[in-house]
Formats: structure tokens, C-alpha cells, sequence
């Protein structure tokens, strides 16, 4: 009773903590859900991508069905149109495709999802989408054609984003070698394995196999030399790697290089490292053919007893591995090299009759093997022709739009670019307009602030020389009145003079008032005095003075009065500049100064 009370005890702590693991586990991935939902940009497409491809894939298929349902709520509650995408395209592929076997389905609903993301506007998902599809094509359908289309199509959207900037470059390039491989267009199968390596790697164990699959292409192509140093290259990473299975691999493929060549010696440590790690992997192909090479450099070494010993071990293995029959083409090859070593290791233990058994048999695998590669070789060839030829014509119309596309945005830009240049230029007109018409009020302010000058001056002297005039007329009067004052009150002549003179200071222009006088008269008369004393530079102050008083049209007496001096004294000085000018009787002084 007590180890039963126990156990419950022990076994309820056991499931208490599953169900708490469980609900964690739960929690954890409904968090992962919401994340894939709520990125964005590029970093979305490559966790979507990398979600289904590695965790999904993982999932039984009850469990992805349920985290794709899961998936689809958050997605829809955020309208979340490229998860929505991705969703239809691997419900496509995994439940309907691979899980429930409804292929034909799986690819309708595949392609939905790709013409979704094209509407969507979203090129990359839609390329990740045909890559994929592509490949299953490939794999599943054995239809090399769609496959290629697909993938290629794919491949000019990556190349054109740069397959550093995508999910898995390694991979997307790994796979689409590995086709050109299965089609026997090796040049293009080395190319995109190179490309491969040239992007960061998800695991060694790609780049162990990327190495291997371009020493085959090589050895294809008749390389051997390239060939076996791709191989020694995979080879080196497979042990830095610690990989058992590609040691193995690689050590045989170097091994066959050297039994080609007819290198025994050399080629024995790689047989048997071949065989070690076939042993380890317990893989019995490795095994078989291991054996097969081994039986081979013993038979040459002239051991023939224990190379009937290796050959026979490897011939029970084989027929029990396949013992329905259904044998894959690389095991026909395996087994055809193998009949082909055994009749010669019967004939040299004298065993004629089993000899030419084993040779007829291997020869008819041979022609077995020949027609087929010949019938697949062709199907290949044409599979591949029609593929890139239907590619082609779709890059052609891709190019096609995109110089289309190129060209309306030309004549966009151009449009753009001349609306520009014409609102730059309405701009300026409008500037250099109210620049102008600022310029203008600029000009007329200060044409009609000359003019009130203008005519402030010209008030200013005519009031001057008024006055002037006023003050001589009443000096004029006052001499008359003194000339009868004389007469009457006997009044001397001396102190008339003196009277006379203290009258006639009021009237003379001091230099202070000439200065007045001048800066009033330039005013009123511009550059007057410049072009007097350019016409005739030899001219006094005094000369120039007479000469602005005649351009005032003052008498004698006006400017006697002006200047301090007699009237009869102003034209002994009329007529002395006149002669310094050099005018003649008939021109007369006021004339001449009308035009200054």
C-alpha cells in the first residue's frame, strides 16, 4: 500500500510538471505568433519565412494545423494581409501537399497564395512563394519544368534584392544548383553551388555538401583534378565538423578518383576510411560500395581470396537491402561496378563459368542504366530548353515592364521637373516683378521727394531774390528820398554817404549767404556752375557770381546791390565777361546762360 501511495505521489509531481511545462510551452508560442504578426518591413517577410520553414516543419501534422489556426486569428483581428498570405500558402503546402497527400490541391492553393502577394504588392514574398513551390515541383512531381519556371522566376526577384538581404540565400541557391545538377547542366549547377558559398550558411553541414555536390559537377564535366579538390575541400570541413557520414562520402568519392586512375595505394586509406564510417553511420550503401572498392585494390594487389571475401559480403548486403528489387538508379551503378569486379575476381580464381555470369549481368545493368540515362538525359534536356525558354520570355516581359515602368516614371520625373523649372520661373517673375515695382516706388518716392525739393529750392531762391529785389527797390527809394532830403534840409554829402552805405550792407550777399545763395541756385539749376567752369575755367568767383545773377534775370541795379557795386560799375563787368567769353555783339549774355 505504501509503494503504491508513492508512486501516485511521484507520479502526480511528474505530471504537475508536465502540465506546467506545457502551458509555458503554450505561452511561449502564442507569443511567437503575436511577434511574427506585429513586425514589420523586410525583417517580417525573413521571420515568417523562417518560422514556417523551421519550426512549423517540425510539428506533427494534427499540431500544425492547429498553430496555423492559431496564426490566422491574430492575423485577421490585425488585418494582417502578408501573414494571411503565408498562411494559405503553407496550408497549401504542408497540410494539404506533403501531410494529406493532395498534391494537386496543395499546389491550386500555393498558387492562390503567390497571386495574393502580388496583389499585395509584396514581389519578395511572392518569390519566396515560387522558390518553394519550385522545389516541391522538383522533389514531388518529378516536373522539372514548372520547377525551374519557378525557381528561376524567384531567383531574378532575389538577385535583383541581393540574396544577402533574403531569408536563407545559401539554401534558395544550394537548391536551385542541386536541379541544374538532376538536369544534367553541370556549368549551371557549379554556378549557383559557388554563389552559394559566397552567403552565409545556416549549418556546416551545407557547406560540406555544397563542396561535395561541385567536385561531382566537376567530375561530371570530366575535371578530375577540380573535382578531387572540392572533394579533399569537403572533406577537410567534415572533419572540423566531426560529420562520420561526409568523412565517409568524401573519402570514397577521393577513393574512386584514385581507383579511376588506377592508384591503388592511394586509393586503399580512403576505401577504408570509407568503410570505417559507413560501419559507424550504419548505412549499408556506404557500406556495400566501400567493400566494392576495397575487393577491387585487394584483387590488383593480387590478394584474391580476400577480395571474393569483401566482394561477397558487399553482394549479400546489397540483395538484402533490396530485396523487392526496387532499386534506385545510383544502387544499380553500385551494383553494376560491383558484378563488374566480381567476374573479374572469379576469373582470376579460375572460375570461368561464374566469370561470365557475373559479366553478363553487369553488362545488362549497363544497358539498362544507358537507356535510361539516355531516355532521362533527353527528357532532361528538353525539360530544361522549355523551362528557360518560357523563363526567358517571362524575364523579357519582366524587363519589358520594368522599362515601362521606367519610362513613366521618366516622363513623371520630367513632368515634375518642368512643373518645377515653371513655378521656379512664375517664382522669379513674380520676384523680379515685385522687386521692380519696388524699385519703381523706390524711384518714384524719391523722383517725387526731388521734385518737392526741387521746387522748395526753387520757391526758396525765388523768395531769396525777391527779397533782394525788395531791399534794392527800398535802397533805391530811400537814395531818392535823400537826393530830395539833400535839397530841402541841406543835408551834407558826407553823411549821406555814410547813411547810403550803412543802408546798401543790408542789401550786399556776405559769403555766408553766397554759400546759401549757391547751394539754393545748384538746386534749382543743376550742374551750372560744373559746366560754366568746364566752358570756361578761366572765370573769377566774382565773374561766376554776375554770370549766376544774369541767369536770375536780375537788372543792374539788382545785382549791384547784391554784389556791393554800382549798376554802372555791373556793366563795365557785363561787358568785360562778355569778351572773356569771346561772345559776340549779337549774342547776348542771358541767351548764352539759358542753355547751362
Amino acid at each position: 500500500m505504501a509503494l503504491q501511495y508513492n508512486f501516485f505521489i511521484r507520479y502526480s509531481k511528474v505530471l504537475l510538471i508536465s502540465l506546467i511545462l506545457i502551458s509555458f510551452s503554450g505561452f511561449a508560442q502564442q507569443d511567437t505568433l503575436k511577434k511574427l504578426v506585429q513586425a514589420n518591413g523586410p525583417a517580417k517577410l525573413t521571420g515568417l519565412e523562417q518560422w514556417f520553414n523551421k519550426n512549423l516543419l517540425t510539428y506533427k501534422p494534427l499540431q500544425k494545423i492547429k498553430l496555423l489556426n492559431e496564426l490566422e486569428q491574430i492575423a485577421l483581428k490585425k488585418n494582417d494581409k502578408i501573414t494571411l498570405a503565408s498562411i494559405i500558402f503553407y496550408r497549401g503546402l504542408y497540410v494539404k501537399a506533403m501531410d494529406g497527400h493532395q498534391y494537386k490541391r496543395g499546389i491550386i492553393q500555393m498558387k492562390e497564395a503567390i497571386a495574393i502577394a502580388e496583389k499585395n504588392k509584396q514581389p519578395l514574398q511572392a518569390a519566396y512563394f515560387e522558390h518553394t513551390l519550385g522545389y516541391y515541383y522538383f522533389t514531388h512531381t518529378k516536373n522539372s519544368v514548372e520547377a525551374l519556371q519557378n525557381m528561376l522566376h524567384a531567383h531574378y526577384v532575389f538577385d535583383r534584392v541581393g540574396y544577402r538581404n533574403t531569408y536563407n540565400p545559401s539554401g534558395m541557391l544550394d537548391r536551385l544548383g542541386y536541379v541544374y545538377y538532376h538536369l544534367s547542366n553541370f556549368n549551371e549547377a557549379i554556378k549557383y553551388f559557388k554563389l552559394s558559398l559566397e552567403n552565409p550558411m545556416e549549418n556546416s553541414r551545407r557547406h560540406i555538401g555544397i563542396l561535395n555536390s561541385i567536385g561531382l559537377s566537376y567530375r561530371e564535366l570530366a575535371e578530375p583534378d577540380s573535382a578531387r579538390n572540392y572533394f579533399n575541400q569537403s572533406r577537410h570541413q567534415a572533419i572540423l565538423a566531426r560529420d562520420t557520414a561526409w568523412i565517409g562520402i568524401n573519402s570514397g568519392e577521393i577513393g574512386r578518383h584514385y581507383l579511376n586512375e588506377k592508384s591503388y595505394d592511394r586509393a586503399k586509406p580512403f576505401m577504408q576510411q570509407y568503410y570505417s564510417c559507413g560501419l559507424a553511420v550504419k548505412n549499408t550503401e556506404l557500406i556495400v560500395e566501400a567493400l566494392t572498392g576495397l575487393g577491387d585494390i585487394s584483387l590488383n594487389s593480387g590478394k584474391v581470396d580476400l577480395a571474393l571475401q569483401q566482394l561477397k559480403q558487399a553482394e549479400a548486403l546489397l540483395e538484402q537491402e533490396f530485396k523487392s528489387g526496387d532499386m534506385p538508379v545510383q544502387d544499380y551503378l553500385r551494383k553494376q561496378y560491383l558484378f563488374n569486379v566480381l567476374a573479374r575476381a572469379w576469373e582470376a580464381h579460375g572460375n570461368t563459368a561464374r566469370s561470365l555470369d557475373y559479366l553478363k549481368e553487369a553488362n545488362k545493368i549497363k544497358d539498362s542504366i544507358e537507356r535510361r540515362a539516355k531516355l532521362s538525359k533527353n527528357i532532361s534536356i528538353q525539360q530544361m530548353f522549355e523551362a528557360e525558354h518560357t523563363n526567358n520570355r517571362l524575364q523579357l516581359l519582366e524587363e519589358e515592364k520594368q522599362a515601362a515602368v521606367m519610362k513613366q516614371k521618366l516622363y513623371i520625373s520630367i513632368g515634375v521637373l518642368l512643373a518645377i523649372i515653371i513655378m521656379l520661373l512664375y517664382s522669379r517673375q513674380i520676384r523680379e516683378r515685385k522687386i521692380r515695382n519696388q524699385k519703381e516706388s523706390l524711384l518714384n518716392l524719391e523722383k517725387e521727394k526731388a521734385e518737392s525739393e526741387l521746387e522748395s529750392s526753387r520757391a526758396q531762391l525765388v523768395e531769396y531774390v525777391h527779397n533782394l529785389r525788395q531791399k534794392a527797390e527800398l535802397l533805391e527809394n530811400i537814395q531818392s528820398e535823400m537826393d530830395l532830403m539833400q535839397e530841402q534840409y541841406k543835408v551834407s554829402v558826407g553823411d549821406k554817404e555814410d547813411v547810403f552805405h550803412k543802408l546798401s550792407l543790408a542789401t550786399i550777399l556776405t559769403e555766408d549767404d553766397w554759400t546759401r545763395f549757391k547751394m539754393l541756385f545748384e538746386k534749382v539749376h543743376n550742374g551750372f556752375f560744373l559746366k560754366l567752369k568746364t566752358n570756361y575755367p578761366g572765370l573769377t568767383p566774382a565773374e561766376t557770381r554776375l554770370c549766376s545773377l544774369v541767369k536770375l534775370g536780375l537788372n543792374s541795379h539788382e545785382m549791384g546791390a547784391m554784389m556791393g557795386i554800382s549798376a554802372m560799375s555791373i556793366k563795365k563787368n557785363r561787358q568785360r565777361l562778355r569778351k572773356k567769353i569771346n561772345l559776340s555783339k549779337e549774342q547776348k549774355l542771358e541767351d548764352l546762360f539759358m542753355d547751362f
